[in-house]
Order: C-alpha cells, then structure tokens, then sequence
C-alpha cells in the first residue's frame, strides 16, 4: 500500500508516516519507509528491465484520446490527433 500511495498518487514519505499511524495505528518513521521502498525496488528490478525491454521493442507504446506514442526505425514519435 506504501509503494502505491507514493509511486502512484504522489504522497511524500512524512505523510505516510501520518497516514499510517492514523488509519492503522501504525507508527512508523520516514527512514523505515525509506527502507521499505529500497527493499521493494531490489524485488522490482529484474522484472522492471523485462517489462522496459518490452516496451523498447513495441511499436506502439502508449495511446489516449488526444495522442499516440509510437516508435519507428528505433525513433520515437509523438502523433497528436485533434478532433471536431
């Protein structure tokens, strides 16, 4: 939940700390979560460079409504689609 809270909405290491002791009745400080992290990234590593190979390799990388993220020839191409 700390990797989450952090990697995906941005929460700093003092508001977990917070968030942690007042939803959970946790108490645990900035170094710990640090340390929780750093312990997590060495797990993610292998699996991390697998998926970035994936993706250097892929022809279409990311997509939305408003653009299209693509490589061709080993360049990266950013297409912006404007609709009426």
């Amino acid at each position: 939940m700390a990797t989450y809270l952090c990697y995906s909405h941005a929460i700093s290491y003092e508001r977990l700390s917070q968030l942690f002791s007042q939803v959970f009745g946790l108490k645990i400080c900035e170094g710990a979560i640090a340390n929780l992290f750093e312990t997590v990234k060495t797990r993610l590593d292998e699996r991390v460079s697998e998926i970035l190979k994936r993706l250097q390799c892929s022809k279409l990388i990311a997509t939305d409504q408003l653009s299209i993220y693509s490589t061709f020839s080993g360049f990266n191409f950013n297409w912006a689609i404007y609709r009426c």
